[in-house]
């Protein structure tokens, strides 16, 4: 295993340098996964949009996603009202919009499948339903704009540049596609090996796809605002910085004696049977929207220190601070994104703001 490992990654490398591509591996030099001797920082509760309060037009049933503008206003997708809530900074209720229906502005969502809101492009809400398989597009006031047709069926994060091309996780042998405005397929970044490029071992039924083998669904990315993407594979241990649409720098976040131990005990896991299997990957990513040069890794409970950990790091790589927030039995809490200084998470559908 480890020697078509090394085959595969030695072609992958060869190739790339025959392309005239200077590429930066970045191996961080900290157990992030096991790490004792670094700052751990508590975020504090801000506030908080309940789901628990029935408070007329402005109760939400079940928040799915949510993001935030420049100017501190939340956006929430409700999955069971599939709708869009507006907030101003205070939380003060604005507004909601769209519906569910299968025309212009309306989503084909549930509760167990909202829309992915992004703030993206020209200042613009972009909504994922992945149910109608399009990317619907409106203004920060709520008017519906357009939509973009994507025929594709799993969930991801809308993203546009400024030049208004389209970010879609790619179906043409790589792992993002790009599009035009129009729907035009102008570029495909990344080599879909690199889906395949896994820590453990080759798919087995047994094991959880979900945990044994990275799929498009687990594909989080971002846009900076200088034009780089920032490009990372759930169940993975590398992250990619991309740069006109080159491969520049690839972040190996885990060290190798730690994914020594994580394969035995996956390996080990396959032999007694156990299709359960759960082990530390972050489970969701998200960007420094104040700071470009950051980036975020959510992990799961840490059920020693009773906390979820929430791991800073820098676009070389290293690791700068542990944030955390306690551990709400029975709820699960992720994090969407962080702008304005406030850290957004969706928490047993409700919203909750950290500082």
């Amino acid at each position: 295993m480890k020697k078509n490992l090394f085959f595969i990654a030695s072609i992958l490398i060869l190739s790339l340098f025959s392309f005239g591509i200077e590429i930066k591996i970045i191996k961080n030099p900290k157990p992030t996964c096991f790490e004792k001797n670094v700052q751990y920082e508590p975020l504090r509760k801000y506030k908080e949009i309940s789901n628990e309060k029935d408070e007329d037009e402005n109760f939400i049933a079940f928040a799915r996603s949510v993001t935030a503008d420049s100017s501190g206003n939340v956006f929430v997708f409700d999955g069971v009202f599939c709708e869009i809530f507006k907030y101003d900074k205070n939380l003060v209720f604005q507004g909601r919009f769209g519906r569910k229906g299968k025309g212009p502005g309306e989503f084909a969502t549930n509760r167990g499948s909202g829309a992915i809101l992004n703030i993206s492009g020209k200042n613009r809400l972009y909504a994922q339903d992945y149910k109608n398989r399009r990317i619907t597009v409106f203004s920060l006031k709520g008017d519906y704009i357009t939509d973009y047709k994507t025929e594709y069926k799993y969930t991801f994060n809308p993203v546009q540049d400024a030049e208004g091309n389209l970010y879609i996780p790619s179906e043409n042998s790589g792992v993002v596609d790009i599009f035009t405005n129009k729907m035009k397929l102008i570029g495909v970044l990344l080599d879909v090996n690199e889906f395949r490029r896994f820590l453990f071992l080759d798919p087995r039924p047994l094991i959880k796809i979900n945990h044994s083998f990275p799929v498009r669904s687990s594909l989080r990315y971002c846009s900076l605002k200088d034009g780089r993407l920032l490009v990372y594979i759930l169940n993975s241990s590398t992250l990619y910085l991309l740069e006109n649409r080159k491969l520049k720098k690839k972040f190996s976040i885990w060290p190798e004696k730690i994914l020594r131990v994580y394969k035995k005990e996956l390996f080990d896991l396959y032999q007694l049977h156990d299709d359960d299997v759960f082990l530390l990957f972050a489970v969701n990513f998200f960007l420094d929207c104040d700071d470009n040069n950051f980036f975020y890794l959510q992990f799961p409970e840490d059920k020693t220190r009773r906390i979820v950990p929430i791991y800073k790091f820098d676009l070389d790589g290293g690791l700068k601070k542990i944030l955390y927030i306690k551990r709400t039995k029975g709820q699960i809490t992720i994090f969407q994104c962080k702008k304005n200084n406030i850290f957004y998470a969706a928490k047993h559908g409700s919203v909750v703001l950290y500082k």
